[in-house]
């Protein structure tokens, strides 16, 4: 049994959801359908693509609008669920040193991380 709030491999048709960081996630495998009116703007939006000769499983990775997605990445080209789960880590990572205290997340010099 998989984690109810996250993504789920074995699923491979129609549309997958998950939540990462408190962000909702749509998965829309080889074969499914995602209806335009259940699309929430700015909502992340996975395409899953046919799955390379060995196996492995990649997505383009954007935000849907209702008249345009947009890739998040600096190169538009398909990624492994892997880079869009570090992508909202180090995104959550960023705006959890905005909100709390930064001292927890400076260095002595006073500059962040990243």
């Amino acid at each position: 049994m998989g984690n109810k709030n996250g993504f789920e491999p074995g699923i491979r048709k129609g549309v997958q959801i998950y939540s990462q960081h408190g962000q909702r996630i749509v998965v829309v495998h080889p074969g499914g359908y995602l209806p335009s009116e259940s699309i929430q703007d700015g909502q992340c939006v996975l395409f899953e693509t046919k799955p390379k000769a060995d196996g492995t499983r990649m997505y383009w990775f954007g935000l849907a609008y209702q008249n345009a997605y947009i890739f998040v990445l600096e190169v538009a080209v398909p990624v492994s669920i892997f880079v869009v789960n570090s992508w909202f880590s180090a995104r959550q990572a960023m705006l959890d040193s905005h909100r709390g205290n930064l001292d927890e997340f400076n260095d002595m010099q006073g500059e962040l991380p990243f």
